[in-house]
C-alpha cells in the first residue's frame, strides 16, 4: 500500500482516490455506473495472462453493442486505441494486455457479433427485403396500443428528421412541408431578381449623359 499511496500521489490522484473510498463506505458511490464498470473491466484485462482469457461484464457488453449498432466500427476503434498493434505485426499468438495501449477493454468484432442483448436470434446484418425478424419481435412486445407504418428502401428515422411517411404523417406531411418550402424559395428569388433588375436599371440611368452633365 505504501508503494500504491505513493504513486498516486506522484501522479496527483491520491486526492481523488480518497474521495472514491469515502463515497463507497457511506453508499453514496453507484456501483452499477457504467463508467465504473469500464474502469473494472479495464483493470480485468491487464490482470489477465492474455488477451484471450478476459471475460468482460455483461453490462459493458451492452454498451459496446449500442455503441457499435449506433456509430459503427469506427466507436469501437476509438475506445479500444491501438491495442497490440506492435505484437500482432510482429506475428506473435500470445498477446500481453499488460503491453496493450488501449483506451477501454473493447471486445472483440466475434465476440460482439454472438452477443445478443435483446433475448432474440436477430441477425447483425439484413439482405434486402421485408425485415421478419423485427416484425416478429414487436408482435411479441406489441400491447395492442401502438400503430406501425411499413417503410421503403430501408429509410432510417433520427431525431429531428422530417421522414417522409408517404402521407401517412400526422399532421402537415412532408411533401406539404417541401412544397411550402419551395414557394416561399420561389417568392424569395422573385425579390431578388426585382431588386437586381432595379439596381441595373439604376445604373444605367446614372451613367446616362443628361445624369453626367447635371452633376
Amino acid at each position: 500500500m505504501p508503494s500504491v499511496i505513493a504513486e498516486l500521489k506522484y501522479s496527483g490522484q491520491l486526492d481523488i482516490l480518497k474521495k472514491f473510498f469515502c463515497l463507497v463506505s457511506e453508499r453514496q458511490f453507484p456501483v452499477q455506473n457504467i463508467a465504473y464498470l469500464l474502469w473494472c473491466d479495464v483493470i480485468n484485462f491487464l490482470t489477465c495472462s492474455g488477451t484471450r482469457q478476459m471475460r468482460y461484464n455483461p453490462e459493458c457488453m451492452k454498451f459496446f453493442w449500442v455503441g457499435k449498432k449506433f456509430f459503427g466500427g469506427r466507436f469501437m476503434r476509438f475506445m479500444s486505441g491501438m491495442k497490440n498493434e506492435t505484437d500482432i505485426l510482429q506475428g506473435k499468438n500470445i498477446l500481453d494486455p499488460k503491453k496493450a495501449r488501449i483506451n477501454f477493454a473493447c471486445p472483440s468484432e466475434a465476440i460482439l457479433t454472438n452477443f445478443k442483448p435483446l433475448e432474440g436470434d436477430l441477425p447483425t446484418k439484413y439482405k434486402p427485403g421485408i425485415l421478419k425478424p423485427m416484425i416478429k419481435l414487436n408482435g411479441e412486445k406489441e400491447d395492442g396500443n401502438n400503430s406501425y407504418v411499413l417503410m421503403l428502401d430501408g429509410k432510417k428515422i433520427k431525431r429531428g428528421t422530417d421522414v417522409d411517411l408517404l402521407g401517412f404523417e400526422n399532421g402537415r406531411t412532408l411533401k406539404d412541408k417541401i412544397d411550402e418550402r419551395d414557394q416561399r424559395l420561389e417568392t424569395l428569388q422573385d425579390s431578388i431578381d426585382s431588386v437586381t433588375k432595379f439596381q441595373a436599371e439604376s445604373n444605367v440611368l446614372n451613367e446616362s449623359p443628361e445624369y453626367v452633365k447635371k452633376n
